[in-house]
């Protein structure tokens, strides 16, 4: 079967998914981890890591409402600068009525936004006030493009956004760099302790390939990859 296919089908699609979690994240440490976390300050000395950088082992930042709300009153200029760092600022303002070149009976050529009553002398100050007048229609489509953590993350921390928190719930063992490299990239928390590549969990009480980043990260997948031919 193809990708397609599988995706299609969510039985199919979650046995993909829970290939990929079961040849990728190893043994539940989550109460070695918690024993390290109810004594970072000792643990950090005996095992000679960075307490401050080890407190984010136990706990997320959460951009999303922090960067959503920042949507909501943003200027044009920064939601173009958005949209063209997770997506392209064409896509979201490409149905935004442009100026048209009109005469008036004096034979002096203006620039018309007829549907939004705009009249200016030039043509990118029309198009600019087109765009102001339109924003509360482009806000939700710049959020529309963000659809993951991290692309939260690298919003919130270009503009100097304080995140909010949330608590790491389980720690596993991840088995290779490159499955680390893939939790990192879909905005994870990955770190090195004792010999041991481990990724931080957000959440809890469901099956790991249920998480919003597996699916997502399985989306991504090349249409060869080994993963699709071994769905049966």
């Amino acid at each position: 079967m193809t990708k397609q296919e599988i995706i299609q089908d969510e039985t199919l699609f979650q046995r993909a998914c829970g290939l990929w979690v079961e040849r990728n994240i190893g043994q539940c440490v989550s109460s070695l981890m918690y024993d390290v976390g109810r004594n970072l300050e000792e643990c950090s000395r005996i095992f000679d890591f960075d307490y401050d950088e080890a407190i984010g082992w136990f706990q997320c930042e959460d951009y999303e409402a922090k960067v959503d709300n920042f949507i909501d009153d943003a200027d044009l200029d920064d939601l173009e600068t958005i949209a063209d760092m997770v997506g392209y600022w064409s896509d979201v303002v490409g149905d935004i009525p442009t100026a048209v070149e009109v005469q008036d009976g004096n034979g002096d050529v203006f620039y018309d936004v007829p549907s939004l009553g705009v009249r200016e002398v030039e043509e990118d100050d029309a198009n600019r006030e087109s765009l102001y007048l339109s924003i509360k229609e482009i806000r939700p489509k710049v959020k529309a493009l963000i659809t993951n953590d991290s692309e939260y993350a690298e919003i919130g921390r270009h503009f100097d956004l304080d995140p909010d928190y949330d608590e790491v719930y389980e720690h596993w063992i991840v088995n290779s760099s490159w499955a680390a490299d893939d939790l990192r990239a879909y905005g994870q928390i990955v770190f090195e302790f004792g010999g041991l590549t481990i990724f931080g969990r957000c959440a809890t009480g469901q099956s790991l390939s249920l998480d919003w980043w597996v699916r997502r990260l399985m989306r991504d997948l090349p249409e060869d990859h080994w993963i699709w031919s071994a769905v049966k």
